[in-house]
């Protein structure tokens, strides 16, 4: 039964890839090297690079060193571009206090907030408790009002409905409250300019919460809340820079269109004595696409490149809110319209399950979301090359961390690019000073570039872009 559906998947890929193509694309994969992807994970992940943070001079470095290995590579530019794209972002300064009742919550301990506001003090006034299902399937007009919903944390938020919600602010009560998303790896202390928000959004620790106010939500669904925030009137401007380079396809029609790899390069920088290196987050993903170059570039050399060109992006900002894909997907340096996927690498290096010890599972986030043919040609590339344990738990639609939304596939996914993300799964060094080169497992970062090499290797031989599903 194996070898027959084997051999029906490869009929299948041979109407659709060159066979010649598929023995090529094992050739160059070996180029993929254990000791370049070690190299480059220590060389991202050392304490000279301090963690990497969005606009720090260890995030400078780190794109220094990409683009200076994508030279070493002879891998060019975009053409009529360098290998940076340099944008502005402004970054907040925040401090301030929430007043209910005779309590106080200071920022960040007890309540967090987020937006840019142009005055020095805005006031919550008998905001309206509604509940978040009410909030997204009511047609009750919340334009003139305040509101409070309650939320189990930051993560959980849905920022793309919330921001759709006409109202002048809201005021998350979060039962999992962590001060962390508004310290340590803020997700809006960087914000594009373009994306200031004007209302406030505020996110209270509902256990601060007196239990007075508390039943008062409850029964009167009412709250009188008073906020005075003192905020940088004048935020600084730093700026950063994702770093790309260009691998141009052999057929002259074809060539126009691209396939964008991509990784972020940032992390959330340091905290006093404490480097945030972030080996696998996402040092890994990054030493990923040098490599992917490196195979790509050598088969150009050599003519046997595929006939679609090759976008590889090293994104600055995710840490902060997805900002460099979000930056990217605005100013395009190749056509939205001819870029027919996106294969996004973040945190591929470590094993996490003990199943993961002989098959280095990974997780696969929204490979079907917009296109089915995408999930079986990624199925097909594995079946046929790789033979990885595939998990798509963290593509369940109702999947409570919400993976799908939190990386910088998605960008492109909401602009209806098919995407995939991969993952190598959640561990106990998540954006904690542990995350470091010695709890990588290089064998399983190699097996998943691999995996993200013939896939797009295939892709860029398809007689026919990904179909997208109606």
């Amino acid at each position: 039964m194996k070898r027959s559906y084997v051999l029906f998947c490869c009929a299948v890929i041979g109407s659709i890839f060159s066979v010649k193509s598929q023995d090529l694309s094992n050739n160059y994969e070996l180029l993929i090297d254990t000791a370049d992807l070690i190299k480059h994970v220590r060389i991202l992940a050392s304490d000279s690079l301090e963690g990497r943070k969005t606009g720090d001079a260890g995030q400078k470095k780190a794109a220094a060193y990409i683009q200076a290995t994508f030279e070493k590579l002879d891998c060019s530019p975009v053409p009529s571009k360098t290998y940076f794209q340099t944008f502005e972002l402004l970054q907040k300064q925040k401090s301030g206090s929430v007043t209910i009742g005779n309590t106080v919550l200071n920022y960040p301990a007890d309540f967090g907030f987020n937006g840019l506001y142009q005055t020095h003090a805005f006031n919550f006034v008998n905001p309206v408790y509604v509940q978040a299902n009410e909030l997204f399937n009511t047609k009750r007009n919340f334009s003139s009002e305040f509101l409070i919903v309650e939320v189990d944390s930051y993560k959980s938020v849905d920022f793309d409905k919330i921001n759709a919600i006409a109202c002048k602010g809201i005021c998350f009560l979060v039962t999992n409250y962590d001060s962390r998303y508004f310290t340590d790896y803020s997700t809006d202390n960087l914000v594009l300019p373009q994306s200031v928000v004007k209302n406030p959004y505020l996110f209270m620790d509902k256990s601060k919460i007196p239990s007075k106010q508390l039943r008062q939500i409850t029964s009167t669904r009412k709250l009188t809340v008073e906020v005075v925030a003192k905020l940088n009137p004048k935020p600084a401007y730093i700026f950063t820079e994702n770093v790309m380079a260009f691998v141009e396809g052999s057929d002259p029609v074809l060539k126009e269109e691209v396939i964008v790899v991509s990784a972020h390069y940032d992390h959330i920088g340091r905290v006093g004595n404490k480097i945030f290196n972030g080996a696998d987050d996402n040092a890994t993903g990054t030493a990923a696409l040098l490599e992917m170059a490196q195979a790509f570039q050598v088969a150009k050399d050599q003519g046997k490149n595929p006939k679609r060109s090759y976008l590889f992006v090293a994104l600055t900002g995710e840490e902060m809110g997805l900002l460099g894909s979000a930056y990217y997907v605005s100013n395009p340096w190749i056509p939205l319209s001819n870029t027919i996927t996106d294969l996004n690498i973040d945190m591929v290096g470590r094993t996490t399950k003990p199943t993961e010890k002989d098959t280095f599972a990974v997780y696969l986030i929204g490979s079907n979301r917009l296109s089915n043919e995408l999930h079986l040609w990624s199925e097909q590339a594995n079946k046929l090359f790789c033979q990885l344990q595939l998990d798509y738990t963290y593509n369940d639609l109702n999947d409570p961390l919400r993976l799908y939304y939190r990386s910088d596939h998605y960008n492109f996914a909401k602009n209806g690019i098919p995407s995939i993300f991969y993952f190598g799964g959640f561990h106990d060094d998540y954006h904690r000073e542990t995350d470091e080169i010695e709890t990588i497992n290089f064998d399983k970062l190699r097996a998943v570039t691999s995996l993200v090499f013939h896939t797009a290797w295939m892709l860029g031989n398809a007689d026919h872009r990904p179909t997208v599903n109606h």
